[in-house]
């Protein structure tokens, strides 16, 4: 069952559960596809969230009560598609190098973890995540959910600059930094796969409701990803 609600004069926000839950926020990335389709006059952006989407809209060209009603009876005529879709996925193999040269904050997650690293890294890889949505920088992707043994708080000081491809860990999520950059989340390893690619086509490869499989690669299979 969805809400919606007006946000202002140009914008509504499609409220789902709210809670991070991996078939609702399927839904969410379904129904922002199904909306885009239809290439409505006057839509203008969408934020896709956990558990809601936001759709921006110039009210000169269309008007709240029209889109939210579109909305309603687009989901409700597509209910069979949807719960289709909700059955395939696309699953991303991502490489990642967690040697200590790469994992700047490995000690602070064994401190509160109490883990050992081999321990950390056999836990990070034995799930497949599903992407919950993206930003706060473009092709971030933000991954749930993290096995509870690896919870960790963010960082009380950001550090000024992490690393390209760097696999970070923030409460119950995991997560791919898609360039340098200043960040919050305990680092423990880097990916050679590029979240965002500039020169292609698909600038985004990784989208909403994909999944995303960790897997651990050495130093020089790092290297040898970054130059091919």
């Amino acid at each position: 069952m969805l809400k919606i609600k007006q946000l202002g004069n140009s914008a509504l926000v499609v409220e789902f559960r709210q809670q991070i839950d991996l078939k609702t926020n399927k839904k969410v990335y379904l129904l922002e596809t199904l909306i885009k389709e239809k290439n409505v006059n006057g839509i203008k952006f969408f934020i896709p969230a956990f558990a809601s989407l936001t759709v921006g809209f110039d009210p000169n060209q269309i008007s709240y009560f029209v889109l939210s009603e579109f909305i309603k009876a687009l989901a409700k005529n597509n209910i069979d598609a949807i719960e289709k879709e909700m059955n395939s996925v696309v699953v991303h193999s991502v490489p990642v190098c967690y040697d200590e040269e790469f994992a700047p904050d490995i000690k602070e997650v064994l401190k509160q973890t109490g883990l050992t690293q081999k321990e950390i890294i056999d836990l990070h890889t034995s799930v497949e995540y599903t992407i919950l949505m993206t930003g706060f920088l473009p092709g971030f992707v933000y991954l749930g959910k993290l096995p509870s043994e690896l919870k960790c708080k963010r960082k009380e000081v950001p550090a000024t600059k992490v690393m390209t491809g760097s696999v970070g860990l923030a409460g119950s999520q995991t997560g791919i930094y898609p360039f340098e950059s200043p960040g919050g989340w305990q680092i423990i390893g880097r990916t050679p796969v590029q979240t965002l690619q500039l020169t292609h086509k698909d600038q985004f490869p990784f989208h909403g409701g994909d999944k995303v499989k960790f897997v651990p690669i050495s130093r020089e299979e790092f290297e040898y990803g970054v130059n091919s």
